[in-house]
């Protein structure tokens, strides 16, 4: 998912993620019997089993926007990826920063 914005080696997710988490609950809120798996990535900065930990908080905390934002937690599975799915290269500030990122997907 586009949009969602981390700093290296943070959880917290940037401001400029707000819009696009209100759009996504605003869309789930009408679906109470989808399931969703948020799964969240990191570049590869720092340590492997470092960087699955903070892969599922960063999932985590974007389970936590959107519940405050009106959907049911049940409805939201956190799941870490850590760096072992890039879309970009890691040799740039501009391809780490596309790795940083949270998915969503139904759950089947």
């Amino acid at each position: 998912m586009e949009g969602l914005e981390f700093d290296t080696g943070s959880d917290l997710l940037r401001d400029s993620s707000n819009a696009l988490l209100e759009q996504v609950a605003s869309s789930l809120k009408g679906q109470p019997d989808l399931t969703i798996v948020v799964q969240g990535h990191t570049d590869s900065v720092g340590e492997d089993a470092a960087n699955k930990v903070l892969s599922e908080r960063r999932a985590k905390a974007v389970i936590q926007r959107l519940v405050s934002l009106g959907m049911t937690s049940s409805q939201l599975r956190a799941e870490g990826a850590g760096e072992t799915q890039p879309i970009a290269s890691n040799d740039t500030p501009e391809g780490r920063q596309r790795n940083r990122r949270v998915l969503l997907m139904r759950d089947y």
